[in-house]
């Protein structure tokens, strides 16, 4: 079943179903012991009655008929029986409706003893038997008479219960089709931001909108909104793919160009090689930058979160092996828990540009700091690496972050790996900022990155 609707609608009806069938039964069992209690009472008053006016000597038991005011106990086989019976098992007296000897009877019960039991008889039927002791005194020994008013179930109880049922599932069958009618209703209307949603999602493969707009409830507005920024960052990743071609097309023209001016030139071989030599070198530094630019993958909400603190071991150990002759000192300060919510090769990128950055010009000392900034309800990861080398120009500064632009001319390198850093961050909507550290005297590069 994929109708989400449907599903609901499914579960709710069979919760809805068990719930009044129990309800139903319930009410039916308590209805019926209410009957039953009823019945009981009516019969005990049945009994009152009887021994009130029942005259009672040793030679026989006279009721008059006059004061029998129950039609049915005069009518033959009517159902509603009445019979009083000695402790010698002889019956003294019996309603004129008792016509079958083997109507069910209880006797032998000791003085005031009252008994109200639900037995079947020997004609299949079933009855309701009220039976009640009384004594009285007469020398030289001790009378004792059982009086049992005897009642068809099928009589009244039956006729009630049946009726009581009809009505009760009658009404518990309307009420169960008025709520699921009910529920389908609301269910039609709480679910439809959902196809709001979808229909939203279709304009958008359609090319008719570029994000969801929606007034969303609370419940799902954490749901649009990482769909709101997957679609972001790939709609960024695409622009940037589409400008790293176009940029990678332009920026090789110059040096191509150069390339087809010298190979029409009559200098000579050894001026010829070194002028090949620059124009390859700056193609492969253009190649590269925009190849880490188009690779760039941007904010992305639904990314698996990266540990940062192992990110930061696996570049120093890397960098250990390649500086190991300089023997640098680092202090890693950041939690081990510390995640950042963002692609892992973009934060291995620019960790790694800036601790290659330290390590090559520091003395001896690097430290890198990782922590979690809140702002205006949202976050954002800081780095923040110090070095004691040199230091940058602080005329430079803002200037090393561009592509090809290194603050030492004799240094090794392509010059791309700040740019890369400040692309990355101003794909995450952070920011890159270079100035002098205050405790190592050297440089220090501070980077955010917007989760």
């Amino acid at each position: 079943m994929r109708s989400l609707t449907s599903r609901l609608l499914l579960a709710v009806s069979l919760s809805f179903t068990t719930f009044l069938g129990l309800t139903g039964y319930a009410l039916d069992q308590a209805f019926q012991q209410h009957t039953e209690d009823a019945t009981a009472k009516r019969l005990e008053n049945y009994v009152y009655t009887l021994v009130a006016i029942a005259e009672i000597d040793d030679d026989a038991i006279r009721v008059p008929a006059n004061m029998l005011l129950e039609v049915d106990f005069h009518l033959p086989n009517s159902g509603l029986y009445a019979r009083i019976t000695g402790n010698d098992g002889r019956h003294r007296w019996q309603s004129g409706s008792l016509v079958d000897p083997d109507v069910p009877e209880i006797s032998g019960l000791p003085p005031t003893r009252r008994l109200f039991t639900r037995v079947r008889g020997h004609d299949g039927r079933e009855y309701f038997v009220f039976a009640f002791a009384f004594s009285w005194d007469t020398p030289p020994q001790e009378h004792v008479h059982t009086v049992n008013i005897i009642e068809a179930v099928d009589k009244h109880y039956l006729k009630q219960v049946r009726e009581f049922r009809r009505s009760l599932f009658s009404w518990l069958g309307a009420v169960t089709l008025a709520l699921l009618l009910v529920i389908g209703l609301a269910m039609r209307w709480s679910l439809q931001p959902l196809r709001r949603a979808a229909h939203e999602i279709k304009r958008i493969e359609q090319g008719q909108q570029d994000i969801l707009r929606g007034d969303y409830p609370k419940e799902l507005r954490g749901l649009t909104e990482n769909i709101n920024g997957l679609i972001q960052s790939s709609q960024a990743r695409l622009e940037r793919y589409r400008n790293s071609s176009a940029d990678l097309a332009h920026s090789l023209k110059t040096p191509l160009a150069l390339l087809q001016g010298l190979a029409d030139s009559h200098g000579s071989s050894e001026e010829l090689r070194r002028a090949v030599a620059e124009q390859i070198r700056q193609i492969n530094q253009i190649v590269e930058y925009q190849l880490q630019r188009a690779a760039t993958s941007g904010r992305n909400p639904l990314t698996q979160p990266v540990n940062v603190y192992r990110l930061i071991e696996k570049v120093v150990n890397s960098l250990n092996k390649v500086y190991a002759s300089k023997g640098v000192k680092l202090q890693i300060l950041a939690s081990r828990q510390l995640l950042f919510h963002g692609d892992e090769s973009d934060l291995l990128e620019v960790t790694g540009n800036l601790l290659d950055n330290a390590f090559k010009w520091c003395r001896q000392q690097v430290v890198i700091q990782a922590r979690i900034l809140r702002q205006g309800g949202g976050t954002r990861l800081q780095l923040v690496v110090e070095d004691d080398g040199p230091g940058i120009d602080p005329r430079l500064a803002s200037r090393v972050i561009e592509r090809g632009v290194r603050s030492d001319g004799h240094a090794g390198g392509s010059g791309i790996g700040l740019a890369v850093v400040n692309d990355i961050a101003q794909a995450y909507h952070g920011t890159l900022h270079i100035d002098q550290s205050p405790g190592l005297h050297g440089a220090r590069f501070q980077l955010t990155l917007t989760q």
